[in-house]
Order: structure tokens, then C-alpha cells, then sequence
């Protein structure tokens, strides 16, 4: 190899493609995706912050993703992972966290094919099948809640106003 040494960063490509690449070269090269992994461990750090300013312990945490691509699911990973030197499973951690994609909740029995990344976050205890964050938020009763989208606008007025009834500090 022509330069063992370098490290590899890939962004921006397609959510199918991010996690195919890194999954293919991770254990080969020393590489990462921005996506994935670099906005996860910003993201981490800001989160483990606040849950010490408001002294919330991990396993009282339930948090809302909007936005299930390679961003939203490196996040997840991240927080899970933290979630996990706390003590608690995987499958526990997986299970504090609720997804919201351009379909709505991520669930495994809402119709459509998931993609890959999403089933390991995909709910499998909700019978309702909700599209509306606002509607969502209301059902979990979230206390964070994670923007990873790409759509602007979603956080109105309405949603904060529906967050700021089960938490204090949103």
C-alpha cells in the first residue's frame, strides 16, 4: 500500500453507501465517516453534558431522533455505547430511543421495507402508527429530543410547547 499511515474520512456520501463503506474499510484502513461517527461523537459529548446539568440518570432516558440516516443512527450508536459503561444492555439502551424518519415513527410493522440501519432502532411496541412529531413526542414523552434532518422547520412552536410538558429543561 502506497500510504499505510493515511487516514480516511468519508462524507457526504448517500446513507446506503455511508454505512457499506465504512462497514467494508473500517477493519482494513484507519478511516471514518463524518456522518456517522464524527457528528455522533459532537453530539455525545453535548448530550453527556446535559445530562449532568440536569442530573438525569441514563437509565431514566428516552430520547426522539428526527432524522434516521447515516447521521441520526451514528448519533444513536454513540449515545447507546455511552448508554452501555453505564451498565445497561444494548437491547435496553436501543429501547430508549424512538425514530422519526419522512414516514413517521420507525416501527417494524408500519408496512414498508426498513432500511438496514434503522431495524436495530425500529419499535416494535407501538400498535398506533404515528406520523406527526407533535403526536409522538406526546405518546413518548421524550426527555431529549435530537434533530438530524434535513428538513427545516419541524421544531415549531407546537412540538416545543408539547416537549416542555414532560421535561423541564428541553
Amino acid at each position: 500500500d502506497k500510504w499505510p499511515e493515511v487516514l480516511l474520512q468519508f462524507e457526504d456520501f448517500s446513507t446506503a453507501h455511508a454505512f457499506e463503506l465504512l462497514e467494508r474499510y473500517r477493519y482494513k484502513r484507519l478511516c471514518f465517516n463524518d456522518d456517522i461517527q464524527g457528528t455522533g461523537a459532537v453530539v455525545l459529548a453535548g448530550y453527556i453534558n446535559s445530562l449532568r446539568v440536569l442530573d438525569l440518570p441514563v437509565k431514566d432516558n428516552r430520547l426522539v431522533f428526527y432524522g434516521a440516516g447515516s447521521a441520526g443512527v451514528g448519533v444513536a450508536d454513540m449515545i447507546v455505547a455511552f448508554f452501555m459503561e453505564s451498565g445497561i444492555t444494548e437491547e435496553e439502551a436501543r429501547r430508549k430511543f424512538w425514530f422519526v424518519d419522512s414516514r413517521g415513527l420507525v416501527t417494524t410493522n408500519r408496512g414498508d421495507k426498513l432500511a438496514e440501519h434503522k431495524v436495530p432502532y425500529a419499535r416494535t411496541d407501538v400498535e398506533t402508527q404515528l406520523k406527526d412529531l407533535k403526536d409522538i413526542i406526546a405518546y413518548v414523552k421524550p426527555t431529549s429530543l435530537i434533530g438530524l434532518s434535513g428538513i427545516g422547520r419541524t421544531f415549531t412552536e407546537e412540538v416545543i410547547t408539547e416537549m416542555q410538558k414532560h421535561v423541564e429543561r428541553p
